[in-house]
């Protein structure tokens, strides 16, 4: 019984006290989305750039893609949606004040070749003092690092 009464005391204070219980994983994928809100907020290509997935990185993850007929317009379409998404996202906030205030893992979604992933993630931004949401549709890790394969439509 004395054993229940502190493990309850234990988590009712982690509760209370806001502290996190978020792995390594999900504070390094928390820390892309911050970059990458702040890149908006500043509307800095370079630095909200450097979240998405690049050429190198989808090549990495779909080594067959280089084996069909098509497979520069295939790169370069996929690429292009996922650089239209973002640019998308950044005339929507563009001038506004972007705050980073929580950001809620999605679902894994696959593990390839050692690559994790999750879809429908959820970024709540503050925006000129209100509330709002978008959604990172799909991250996944290459190597060290979390990058935006596809971004959402605004909610």
């Amino acid at each position: 019984m004395r054993f229940t009464l502190i493990t309850l005391a234990l988590a009712a204070f982690l509760l209370v006290s806001g502290c996190g219980l978020e792995g390594p994983e999900e504070r390094a994928i928390k820390e892309m989305v911050k970059t990458f809100v702040s890149g908006l907020d500043q509307s800095d290509d370079d630095i909200a750039g450097a979240c998405l997935m690049d050429m190198q990185a989808f090549q990495i993850l779909n080594p067959s893609a280089s084996a069909r007929t098509d497979a520069e317009s295939f790169m370069e379409e996929y690429m292009a949606d996922l650089v239209q998404s973002y640019r998308d996202l950044k005339y929507r906030y563009q001038g506004k004040d972007v705050k980073f205030k929580d950001f809620s893992l999605g679902t894994p979604f696959y593990q390839y070749k050692g690559h994790s992933s999750f879809k429908d993630n959820l970024v709540k931004v503050e925006v000129d003092g209100v509330g709002e949401t978008f959604n990172i549709m799909k991250i996944v890790r290459v190597g060290d690092r979390w990058l935006i394969v596809s971004l959402g439509a605004n909610d």
